[in-house]
């Protein structure tokens, strides 16, 4: 299923830097695929198998592990 994931506040005044090619790649690394980031948003839409819950978890930690951020506003279904 397509999925958009949104982290609040990337990128914003040199605070917060989430390199986008690499947020993809780590998205991709988790299990998603056809990941497309929007700008230096930190939008990204994408396909994944996993749950709300499993994905949130796994993107959590992640973005946690790399001191990025740990603000995961939104994951949400897109269609069905």
């Amino acid at each position: 299923m397509k999925r958009v994931v949104l982290l609040r506040a990337v990128n914003l005044g040199g605070h917060n830097k989430v390199p986008m090619k690499a947020w993809a790649a780590r998205l991709e690394a988790l299990g998603c695929s056809d990941v497309t980031t929007y700008l230096q948003s930190g939008q990204a839409l994408l396909r994944t198998h996993l749950d709300e819950h499993e994905r949130s978890a796994a993107i959590r930690s992640d973005l946690a592990a790399r001191n990025w951020m740990t603000v995961l506003a939104l994951a949400a279904l897109l269609g069905r």
